[in-house]
Order: C-alpha cells, then sequence, then structure tokens
C-alpha cells in the first residue's frame, strides 16, 4: 500500500508539470520563429540595400562590369611598400587587386598589376616582416604566383574581399586565358 501512495504521489507530480514543461516549450518555439522572422527580415534589407548600391554603381560606371576601370578610377601605381607591421592593410589590398587579373567577379573596383617585378616587392616587404600566420599566408601565395601557379587566385580574392567587408564583386572563378588578355590590354597596355 505504502508503494502504491508513493507510486501515485510521484505520477501526480510528473502530470503537474506536463503544463509548465509544454509551456517553456511552446515559449521557446515563438522565440525562435521571431529570431529566425527577424533574421529573414535583415537579410532581405541587406540584399535591398545591396541591390541599390549596385543599381548606383551601374549608373555611375556603367563601364565597371568585368573591370574596366572608369576613368576616374585609374589603375594603382603605387611605389610601395612597408612591412606587414606597418602596412598589413595596404599589402593585403595590393593582393586583392593583384587577383582582379586573374579572376572573373561581376564588379572589379581597382587593379594593380600582377607582375613579377610586383610580387617581388611584395614578398620583400614580407620577408622584412615579423613572422605571423598572415605573413606566412601571403609569402605562400605570392610564391606560388612567382612560380606560375595562380590557381588559389579566386580563394585568395574572396578572403581579402571578405576582411574588407565586401558585398559586391566575389570572385566567381578564373578568368580565361583569353578573358585575362582582354582584361590586360583593356588596363595596363
Amino acid at each position: 500500500m505504502k508503494k502504491f501512495f508513493i507510486g501515485l504521489v510521484l505520477t501526480l507530480f510528473i502530470l503537474s508539470l506536463l503544463p509548465l514543461v509544454i509551456y517553456i516549450t511552446y515559449q521557446n518555439t515563438e522565440e525562435v520563429d521571431v529570431t529566425e522572422s527577424m533574421q529573414e527580415e535583415v537579410e532581405e534589407s541587406k540584399a535591398i540595400k545591396e541591390s541599390k548600391f549596385q543599381e548606383s554603381v551601374i549608373e555611375e560606371y556603367p563601364e565597371i562590369n568585368m573591370g574596366t576601370l572608369p576613368s576616374d578610377m585609374e589603375s594603382s601605381s603605387v611605389e610601395f611598400i612597408g612591412t606587414w607591421e606597418n602596412d598589413s592593410v595596404g599589402i593585403e589590398q595590393l593582393i586583392h587587386k593583384m587577383t582582379h587579373q586573374k579572376v572573373y567577379a561581376e564588379y572589379k573596383f581597382e587593379v594593380y598589376e600582377l607582375s613579377e617585378e610586383h610580387i617581388d616587392s611584395l614578398l620583400s616587404a614580407l620577408k622584412e616582416s615579423n613572422s605571423n600566420e598572415e605573413v606566412e599566408y601571403y609569402k605562400e601565395v605570392l610564391n606560388k604566383w612567382k612560380d606560375g601557379d595562380f590557381s588559389n587566385a579566386v580563394e585568395v580574392h574572396n578572403k581579402v574581399w571578405l576582411e574588407e567587408g565586401g558585398t559586391i564583386g566575389k570572385a566567381e572563378r578564373l578568368l580565361t586565358p583569353e578573358e585575362e588578355q582582354d582584361f590586360v590590354e583593356r588596363n595596363f597596355r
């Protein structure tokens, strides 16, 4: 009989908790729905802003597609360079601009010719820099480029592009040799 009452009390206790469990579960579901809804609104807002920005860029610079530079955005001719410690942003920006010669991106805003001289200049700056993960990454990238291996150009472009807060102009693929030749002719010759 004692076991029966203990079982009954435990059963009643568990049943009394059931409405609380249902209430808490419902509240969490509602929070998730609200959070997902808010996230969707934020994403939609970002997409609208990006679309408006793209439209304004296209209106102001209709020739910008595939890397043709508007006349007031000439190709960079930077006599550079400091070390990573005093100019990491400048080094990354030059590498980013150099990738434009090798990658297809819907929009490209500035270029820096990807030449052996420029690669050597950047490598020299990085060799004089204190070693860290980023310095070693860019040394490896530039050494591959020096050897003629540009297979990492899309990855490198998008890494720097994201770090710079890129919203339009993500690299999608490497340019074909014909596309690259056309790009070089239009921007550097």
